[in-house]
C-alpha cells in the first residue's frame, strides 16, 4: 500500500500503521479512480484458488508466493507455511513454525527463507522441516536475500545482517540509523555478483556493503529529508531496487528516482517520482508505480518519460511485474491489471476470487469477507510463463493462465 509509516517511539512488535494518502484501514483518502471497461487483448482464466490462514492479517507485510518448478510455496503471518502443486493447487505439505512471519518465502536453493518477528528461519522445500533458526535483535521486515553461503536481511532497527546460509550463524552486522518517523518496512537487500550487496536505507541513502564481511564500500544520498514536519521529512528508500548493465535504480518516498553506478555509487540521471513499492526494468525501459498510483515507463538511458498511465490513480497499486510484453499491477480491491509495455494501455483485468465462492480441497478455512482493503494485493504477483500467482491480504492465492485473445478464439 501507499506509505506505511512506522513511529519508532511507539513501536511495539508490529508498531503503528499510518498511511500517507490512505485512511487507518488502508482505503485511499483520495477517491480511487473508478475502473473503466477494458477491451481485452488478453484472455485471463482462473485455474485454482486456495487460502492459507489469515495471510497478512491487518499488517503491511512482504508475504508473496514463491514458485519453484512444479511447486508453489506460501506463508501466513501467523506462522503457517504450505507447499502446493503449481498446476493443480493440491497441498503437498503444511507446517507451523511457531513464529509470526513478516516476509517470504524467499528462495535459497533447496531451502525456503522466512523473515519473522525476531529471527530468520530456513525450511526444507521437500517437507517444511526446519533447517535452522537465526535470532535477530528486532523484527525482520525485508525479504531475505541469498547467494551461496550468505543470507542477508535488513532488520527493522536499520541493521543489515549477514548470516551463514548453511548453519544460520551470524557473520556480520552493519548498522544504519533510523529516523524517529519512517516508513514501516525496510528496503530489500539486493546481492550483486559474488561480492556485494545493495540496500536502501530509512535516511534516504543507497549503501553498498561487501557480501562476506559487511564492510561499507560506498554510500550515496538518493533523497535528503526536507520539510518542516517529521512526516514531510520521510525519505526512506524502501522500494525494491532494480539493476543491470552496471547501474541500479532506486526510488524514495520523498520523491526522487535515480540511476546509480554500482561500481562506485556515482549518481546518473534522476527524476522527481516518489515510490515506496518497487521498480522493474527491461533492456530499454524502467517501469515504476508512483505514490499516487500512476504507472510510469522511463527510458533507462536518460530517464525521459516514455508514457504514464493515470487510469489507476489512488488505487493503492503494487509494484509492477513483467509478463512478456505486458506489466501486471495489483490494487487495493484485489484486482490485477495488465498494461502493454509499449504505451501503457490497459489490456486485461482479473480479480483474486472471493473465497466464499470456492471451498478448498483439504482443511484450509475460508474467512468472512470484510472491507475492500482486506483484498488488497500488497506484493506483485509471481509470473511463470503464461501463469500468474497472486495473493491478497486475506491469504487467498489465486492462479491465472494468460493467453492472447486471438489465440483463444482460434481454438
Amino acid at each position: 500500500m501507499i506509505g506505511q509509516i512506522r513511529a519508532l517511539s511507539l513501536l511495539s512488535g508490529l508498531g503503528i500503521l499510518l498511511l500517507a494518502g490512505c485512511s487507518g484501514k488502508g482505503v485511499p483518502i483520495n477517491p480511487p479512480t473508478p475502473l473503466s471497461d477494458v477491451d481485452p487483448s488478453l484472455m485471463v482464466e482462473h485455474r485454482w484458488v486456495r487460502q492459507l490462514g489469515k495471510g497478512s492479517d491487518q499488517y503491511h507485510l512482504k508475504l508473496r508466493p514463491l514458485v519453484d518448478g512444479e511447486r508453489v510455496f506460501q506463508a501466513s503471518h501467523r506462522g503457517e507455511v504450505a507447499a502446493m502443486d503449481a498446476a493443480s493447487g493440491s497441498q503437498l505439505w503444511r507446517v507451523s513454525v511457531d513464529s509470526r512471519i513478516n516476509t517470504g518465502p524467499a528462495d535459497a536453493g533447496d531451502w525456503l527463507l522466512l523473515g519473522a518477528m525476531s529471527e530468520v528461519i530456513a525450511l526444507h522445500k521437500d517437507d517444511g522441516a526446519v533447517v535452522w533458526r537465526s535470532p535477530v535483535n528486532t523484527e525482520v521486515l525485508s525479504m531475505p536475500a541469498w547467494h551461496r553461503e550468505v543470507v542477508v536481511i535488513h532488520a527493522g532497527d536499520g541493521s543489515v545482517v549477514g548470516i551463514n546460509s548453511q548453519t544460520g550463524e551470524p557473520l556480520w552486522q552493519h548498522r544504519e540509523s533510523v529516523p524517529s518517523l519512517s516508513l514501516r518496512g525496510t528496503g530489500n537487500p539486493v546481492i550483486v555478483g559474488d561480492e556485494g550487496v545493495l540496500v536502501g536505507t530509512a535516511s534516504g541513502k543507497l549503501i553498498a556493503l561487501s557480501l562476506h564481511e559487511g564492510e561499507l564500500l560506498w554510500q550515496t544520498e538518493i533523497a535528503s529529508p526536507r520539510g518542516r514536519s517529521e512526516l514531510e521529512r520521510i525519505a526512506d528508500v524502501d522500494a525494491d531496487l532494480a539493476g543491470g548493465d552496471g547501474v541500479v535504480y532506486a526510488s524514495s518516498y520523498q520523491g526522487v528516482l535515480a540511476e546509480v553506478n554500482i561500481a562506485g555509487g556515482q549518481l546518473g540521471w534522476n527524476r522527481e517520482i516518489a515510490s515506496s513499492t518497487g521498480i522493474t526494468i527491461d533492456e530499454r525501459q524502467l517501469y515504476v508505480t508512483d505514490r499516487d498510483g500512476n504507472v510510469w515507463a522511463l527510458s533507462r538511458r536518460d530517464g525521459r518519460t516514455m508514457w504514464r498511465q493515470q487510469a489507476l490513480a489512488y488505487r493503492g497499486l503494487s509494484a509492477p511485474v513483467q509478463q512478456g510484453d505486458y506489466l501486471i499491477v495489483g490494487d487495493y480491491e484485489g484486482y490485477l491489471h495488465w498494461l502493454h509495455k509499449e504505451d501503457g494501455r490497459l489490456v486485461a483485468r482479473a480479480r483474486v476470487q472471493d473465497w466464499r465462492e470456492y471451498w478448498p480441497v483439504g482443511d484450509l478455512t475460508p474467512l468472512n469477507e470484510g472491507v475492500a482493503v482486506e483484498r488488497a494485493i500488497l506484493m506483485p504477483p509471481m509470473v511463470r510463463g503464461n501463469w500468474v500467482y497472486a495473493s491478497d491480504k486475506r491469504g487467498v492465492l489465486d492462479v491465472f493462465e494468460v493467453s492472447l485473445v486471438e489465440d483463444k478464439d482460434a481454438k
